[in-house]
């Protein structure tokens, strides 16, 4: 997004450092960096940067939150239910992933499976995982009766994200990207290490908030090796699998 001039770009600086924690860069062409302080996602940058003709643009990984920044409307309009959203099993090369949502006022938490299939070929490339993901938490929210009028979402900043975001916007919901902490995280991961071993026989699980995720695809790629017949069980639509295994 172009910005007009340097006023503007400075008004817009001001209104970042109220959420953001700049980021000092050595690039010249850079007039401002910042990412995200809580409870926005440390993923969240903005980049103010300056070309060699003097204009100025600004860059996000997330528009529609800056947009709501820069226009005076704050991070989002609370509700009075929160629902916290979040996968699990992205960085594991067994299996499939989990999708979470903890309801604060209920207290439940419930998950789904995007199956595997969808990370191996063709569904993979096509990216088919982001439409599912979308679609397994629509019916969560369905089951947990969370109605955009008085729910607020607070959803990981992950990837595997990117529409279900975008598309509980267009449902209405006030959707919050952060980080997810307690307590659906160790809810989420204890179901990944039961599912992982229930489904697959894998016991191997790596939790990779808590431990070396390098150790952990180690593990999970010695575990695929011991037995040819494990390959069906891999996300096999990764590269690291096309010239590998």
């Amino acid at each position: 997004m172009e910005i007009p001039d340097q006023e503007t770009a400075d008004r817009f600086v001001s209104i970042l450092r109220e959420y953001l924690e700049e980021v000092e860069v050595p690039d010249p062409w850079i007039y401002f960096k910042g990412r995200g302080r809580l409870p926005l996602s440390p993923k969240f940058n903005v980049v103010i940067y300056r070309n060699s003709k003097g204009k100025f643009k600004i860059v996000s990984t997330d528009d529609y939150t800056l947009l709501r920044l820069l226009n005076g409307e704050g991070l989002a309009t609370l509700k009075e239910e929160r629902v916290d959203i979040d996968d699990a099993g992205t960085g594991c090369p067994i299996g499939g992933v989990l999708i979470g949502v903890y309801h604060h006022g209920q207290k439940k938490f419930l998950w789904r499976e995007i199956e595997l299939l969808f990370f191996q070929s063709p569904f993979f490339e096509e990216k088919k995982y982001l439409d599912e993901a979308a679609r397994v938490t629509l019916e969560l929210l369905e089951q947990l009766h969370a109605s955009p009028e008085n729910t607020m979402i607070y959803i990981c900043s992950g990837h595997i994200h990117t529409k279900t975001k975008e598309i509980l916007r267009n449902k209405g919901y006030e959707v919050l990207v952060t980080e997810i902490k307690q307590p659906l995280q160790d809810l989420l991961e204890n179901a990944l290490k039961d599912y992982l071993k229930s489904n697959f026989g894998f016991e191997g699980f790596f939790d990779p908030k808590k431990d070396d995720p390098r150790e952990g695809f180690i593990n999970a790629k010695k575990w695929l090796k011991e037995d040819p017949e494990r390959i069906k069980f891999a996300k096999t639509g990764w590269r690291y699998f096309k010239n590998s295994l």
